[in-house]
């Protein structure tokens, strides 16, 4: 939490030296037990500003956690649940998010480029200012979402839930694939 306090401060992600790329998900696990309702465990408020590179974070439950400018290049996120969570500046790079949740999550100014979302849900995520370049999203949900001033460059499309969005507005797609 303290680590997270001078991150905060300096407006400056920090790199942890991670002993293998399991070790971060099991920090977790040990330290935030399963929970017993929606409340989250004072940690999830401190995860901000965190350089989670090339950690495999499968499962993971960050529902409700603050993961502002977080930076996650490389990493394994299958079928975690970020639904509630604050992403505003994240930035995920050739990403592996198969089966992940990101039902009313707060993405904004957040980049998703070169990953891979396939079933992926955004159901009613407030997704603005958001770059979303050269990424597989298909058979994605983003049923009930709010989209706003993003960018969707080389994406994949196909099978994908958009004609349900709640609100879309000032929105640029380039060089998309929509359907097979």
């Amino acid at each position: 939490i303290a680590l997270n306090a001078c991150a905060v401060k300096l407006k400056e992600a920090t790199s942890l030296k991670f002993s293998n790329d399991i070790a971060f998900g099991s920090f977790l696990r040990r330290v935030c037990p399963q929970r017993s309702g929606p409340e989250s465990p004072l940690l999830y408020s401190a995860l901000s500003y965190l350089d989670f590179s090339e950690q495999c974070l499968d499962l993971a439950d960050l529902y409700n956690a603050n993961l502002e400018h977080t930076i996650w290049n490389g990493c394994q996120v299958h079928l975690a649940h970020f639904g509630r969570a604050n992403l505003e500046g994240a930035r995920f790079k050739d990403t592996r998010l198969d089966w992940t949740r990101f039902d009313t999550a707060r993405l904004v100014n957040v980049e998703f480029v070169q990953c891979h979302a396939q079933y992926v849900s955004f159901d009613s995520a407030r997704i603005l200012d958001a770059i979303f370049a050269e990424t597989v999203l298909r058979s994605a949900d983003f049923a009930g979402s709010t989209i706003q001033n993003s960018k969707f460059e080389q994406c994949d499309f196909s099978r994908t839930n958009i004609h349900e969005v709640g609100v879309v507005k000032s929105v640029k797609m380039s060089g998309v694939k929509l359907d097979e």
